[in-house]
């Protein structure tokens, strides 16, 4: 089970059965209620994950609201930012509760926490990444493919770029050699295998089920492995009439290649763990040692070792981007 993040949280008067180094602010704890107008039966939460965006998380926060079902909670976490930006969060937002973390533990660790102080109080969970804004109707459109459907455990709406507009994502594909790919093609819905992180609506017992997500890939590949794991009990769709708007960056090498070897051995695909290593060598020899790139040899090295030992490199979120 991942779920160990909110193992103990402390609210600033009392304990509520968290980690005394995470600070949980004193309003809205209460569990909410009531139909706010809602076509959908199913009562969910939001959580949203927040590090240094600045004041463009209240656009996020604002949409979510703005949806014709509304989240009855939303926990807004915030990984360990200390810009002070979500100080006026829960007076903007009467159901809205802040998280502190006492560091950056990573997407996942943030999510838990989020997920943790639900307490499995809701049908499903809305797991969204600061910058992501939903579309008219996005979450009643997730709800209704979820509400369809009990055997669906996780959806996705269809991602685009906020800038253009213009399709960034209808889930993802996994080719033979165990990479990873973004899928934009409306014929191939129905085949993903993934979905992307930056929004995902989880039903509840499916959460419990997997036991959260992996805490040990601290940012990326975690969409994938959680998805994969669902997927073992439930469905895993794409929703393409849902629309959500997000930015986008490379994932830094390092994290790429660790979390990449580390979920295929995760998941007992050693043709997967293979490929990706000898992609890596082949890269390592070609490109790195050739260019004279002495930081992208050992990024690539670290993150092979890494994925196989477990370790984390410090800081590797500022690791290369290749």
């Amino acid at each position: 089970m991942f779920f160990n993040t909110v193992a103990g949280c402390r609210h600033t008067d009392q304990i509520i059965n968290a980690p005394s180094r995470i600070r949980v602010s004193t309003g809205n704890l209460a569990a909410w209620s009531g139909s706010h107008g809602k076509a959908s039966y199913m009562h969910y939460a939001a959580v949203v994950l927040y590090f240094r965006l600045g004041t463009q998380i209240y656009d996020t926060l604002d949409a979510l609201m703005a949806q014709s079902s509304r989240p009855d909670r939303i926990v807004l976490v915030d990984n360990a930012s200390g810009d002070g930006v979500l100080d006026s969060a829960e007076d903007r937002y009467d159901r809205c509760t802040l998280l502190q973390m006492p560091e950056n533990m990573g997407y996942a660790a943030g999510m838990n926490a989020g997920a943790a102080l639900l307490a499995g109080k809701f049908d499903a969970v809305l797991f969204m990444t600061h910058e992501v804004l939903l579309g008219p109707d996005c979450a009643s459109r997730l709800l209704h493919a979820m509400e369809s459907d009990e055997a669906v455990g996780m959806v996705g709406p269809a991602l685009r770029l906020k800038e253009s507009g213009a399709l960034w994502s209808l889930g993802g594909i996994i080719t033979r050699r165990g990479n990873v790919r973004h899928n934009t093609n409306p014929s191939l819905v129905h085949a993903v295998r993934w979905l992307d992180g930056a929004c995902l609506l989880i039903r509840s017992k499916a959460l419990h089920a997997c036991g959260g997500f992996d805490e040990d890939y601290f940012l990326y590949w975690e969409d994938v492995d959680i998805s994969l794991r669902i997927a073992e009990r439930s469905a895993v769709c794409c929703v393409p009439d849902a629309t959500a708007y997000q930015d986008t960056a490379m994932a830094p090498l390092y994290l790429r290649l660790r979390n990449q070897v580390l979920c295929w051995r995760k998941h007992s695909d050693p043709l997967a763990v293979l490929m990706a290593v000898a992609t890596a060598s082949w890269k390592a020899i070609f490109f790195d040692v050739r260019t004279g790139s002495r930081e992208h040899l050992r990024a690539r090295s670290l993150a092979v070792l890494h994925g196989f030992s477990g370790q984390m490199a410090p800081e590797p979120i500022r690791m290369l981007r290749d």
